[in-house]
């Protein structure tokens, strides 16, 4: 009995160079490195905006947290309703401390 020979190629692209180069690992580490810088900048800034007590940054952090909180405390009580109490209570409780009600709240 004779073998079929293989109908399919070795490869699917057989022109293009193969994805683990080591130009496209080097990208791939730049691209991971500059990401990296990115948010350790951000991070340094947000931090200097708490240390300045800075409204807009704490409305930042809130706003970007917000829905996170919402769903652990959700997770922890189990019901809606006192949820919601407990969130906006928790959310404006920092920004009160400071003299800077978020605007949203106004």
């Amino acid at each position: 009995m004779r073998l079929k020979k293989n109908l399919l190629p070795w490869r699917v692209f057989p022109f293009a160079p193969p994805v683990s180069s080591k130009e496209t690992m080097a990208a791939i580490r730049t691209d991971t490195m500059i990401q990296t810088e990115l948010a350790v900048a951000a991070n340094a800034e947000i931090v200097a905006g708490l240390h300045r007590h800075d409204p807009d940054t704490i409305e930042r952090l809130i706003e970007l947290y917000q829905h996170r909180l919402f769903r652990y405390l959700l997770f922890l009580t189990g019901n809606r309703d006192v949820c919601w109490s407990v969130d906006l209570n928790t959310r404006d409780a920092p920004a009160l401390k400071h003299g800077c009600l978020p605007s949203r709240a106004i």
